[in-house]
């Protein structure tokens, strides 16, 4: 079948633009730190209690052996420099576990930091080769304008009959592995919250381009508003029109009478060009409101084309975003080789 004037049939084509790469693979995370454990009570005890009871001690003796004002005044300059070493020690003890604290957290926090950098890059990278895949369908008519694009998947790519639908989330290509560790009452708090809110943030990307394979399902049904359904079965025949070559792939169209000027434009597709039927404007659209005539337009020219398609056993219904009118029902079916919306 003749290509549209200007733009190379798939089997011209001598290359296909590679696109933005996407991320993959797996990251283990560290876990956070542990509880800092310190000492021990036991330990603290002891480090107050025996400086203490030399004290005591030592008072107790100087007062014992003089009675003088001189001996006095050194039993409690002695029993101050005990105080004082007993107030030292606690406050270096507790000072010590601050710091501990503080620089486990500091660590782990700058560690999560450089993870949050790389995961973001990671989204960024998959949004962009998502986005080269499945473009915006307003983006499509300059994709066909500009011609390096057009028709360029062919059955042995991974993206073959893939067609854009929807927006939504989707799991980050380059996964975050949480790591195993101890109960949540055994970690720092701190670290441990930073942690969770790090995998809640980046395992999921949200509004990425959410396609579906047309050779997988026998037919998919789009129900919602008329208008709604229309536009959206319109913009999977155009993704599908642009990025597959007429060679591989039909389109052809079965609709009501009132509904024909809606699917008149389908006639200018090469996809939906008859290879039997012709009228004073060339060959006939695939675009007919009686089975009839479709089946006319459409019916193979061997035996072997006929045999080729064959339905998946599998159906996926997608609703459009507004329910406000009476629903309509617009069908796709869909195989390797044909695809017709109504």
């Amino acid at each position: 079948m003749a290509a549209t004037q200007g733009v190379p049939t798939a089997a011209q084509r001598e290359g296909r633009i590679e696109p933005p790469p996407m991320p993959y693979g797996e990251l283990e995370l560290q876990p956070p730190p542990p509880l800092f454990a310190g000492e021990g009570a036991m330990s603290n005890v002891l480090m107050t209690a025996v400086p203490m009871v030399g004290s005591v001690g030592s008072v107790a003796f100087v007062a014992m052996t003089g009675k003088s004002v001189q001996s006095y005044l050194a039993a409690g300059a002695f029993l101050l420099a005990s105080l004082g070493f007993v107030g030292v020690s606690i406050w270096r003890a507790r000072s010590g576990k601050t710091a501990q604290v503080t620089s486990n957290r500091r660590e782990y926090l700058s560690y999560l930091s450089g993870i949050r950098g790389l995961a973001r890059r990671a989204g960024s990278e998959q949004r962009k080769h998502l986005t080269w895949i499945h473009p915006e369908p307003v983006a499509l008519a300059a994709v066909a304008e500009e011609g390096t694009r057009v028709w360029e998947r062919a059955p042995s790519d991974d993206d073959w009959l893939l067609v854009r639908y929807a927006r939504g989330p989707q799991r980050l290509g380059l996964e975050l592995k949480p790591p195993e560790s101890d109960t949540i009452d055994k970690l720092d708090p701190v670290s441990a919250s930073a942690l969770h809110r790090l995998l809640a943030t980046h395992r999921i990307l949200p509004d990425l381009p959410t396609a579906v394979a047309l050779n997988s399902f026998s037919r998919i049904e789009i129900t919602g508003a008329e208008d709604h359904a229309r536009a959206q079965a319109r913009a999977l025949l155009v993704q599908a029109a642009t990025f597959h070559a007429p060679d591989q792939l039909v389109i052809a169209v079965l609709t009501e009478p009132a509904a024909l000027p809606h699917w008149d434009w389908v006639k200018w597709l090469p996809h939906a060009q008859s290879r039997r039927e012709a009228d004073a404007a060339g060959r006939a659209g695939w675009c007919a409101p009686t089975s009839t005539s479709w089946c006319r337009c459409c019916r193979p020219t061997s035996a072997s084309a006929h045999g080729s398609a064959r339905p998946a056993p599998r159906s996926r219904r997608t609703s459009s975003w507004s329910s406000t009118t009476p629903p309509s029902r617009s069908v796709t079916r869909s195989s390797p080789r044909t695809a017709s919306s109504a």
